[in-house]
């Protein structure tokens, strides 16, 4: 499993919870040519882009192995919504696009249910743990990329 971040922060966090195979830094080189060589050119079997990035979604298409499978789980902007799609290597990698988005309440009861029994570990993810009054201090933490998740409790 690769991990990829264009901030070098989140990128060491998330890898610190993760642990993947490699952790690439996004926009240091050409990052669809390192995960090709990480591959020995066969390119992922999944890529998921959970980023508003329409240059992460078509670096997604242009990496994805022969019959990959690629999710776009992160939308991108209402003002910048197309992306260019080589479809000829859709059509002859034979690749699948799905988008991602999105829960059902069914889904969010089942979520929280599997997170207060322990089955899925979360505690890890909340990086910043801010009390009401430092809200707007969380908005700047996120905004800046310092951080995974941040809860503000009252």
């Amino acid at each position: 499993m690769f991990l990829a971040d264009i901030n070098a922060e989140r990128l060491a966090m998330a890898a610190d919870l993760v642990r993947p195979d490699e952790a690439i830094r996004a926009g240091e080189g050409d990052l669809v040519d390192e995960v090709l060589k990480l591959t020995g050119g066969r390119g992922p079997d999944v890529v998921i882009t959970a980023a508003a990035s329409g240059a992460a979604q078509q670096q997604a298409i242009q990496m994805a192995a022969r019959q990959g499978r690629i999710s776009f789980f992160g939308g991108l902007p209402k003002d910048a919504p197309i992306i260019q799609c080589d479809s000829n290597l859709m059509h002859y990698r034979e690749l699948t696009i799905v988008g991602a988005n999105g829960s059902s309440p069914r889904h969010n009861a089942q979520a929280l249910r599997l997170i207060a029994d322990g089955a899925v570990p979360v505690a890890d993810l909340i990086t910043h743990r801010l009390p009401l009054e430092r809200v707007l201090d969380g908005i700047g933490i996120v905004t800046r990329g310092e951080a995974i998740k941040v809860t503000v409790e009252p």
